[in-house]
């Protein structure tokens, strides 16, 4: 599951670094939110990463 919500926030990233949406952010004054947005996106990525990490160790540890 966590594997699918990283690569789901992979793919936002990658959209929201396009030319096509800077230039329209730009155009309505968004581009601070794109990067407040991409922020959020790349901390919730880091954090989905840490308890698959933990996940795993947990596991080991009951078996």
């Amino acid at each position: 599951m966590a594997e699918i919500l990283f690569n789901l926030a992979a793919e936002i990233l990658k959209s929201l670094g396009s030319l096509a949406t800077e230039e329209v952010a730009s155009i309505y004054g968004l581009r601070d939110e794109l990067k407040n947005l991409s922020a959020t996106v790349s901390s919730i990525q880091a954090v989905l990463i840490d308890a698959e990490e933990q996940q795993g160790s947990s596991n080991l540890v009951r078996d």
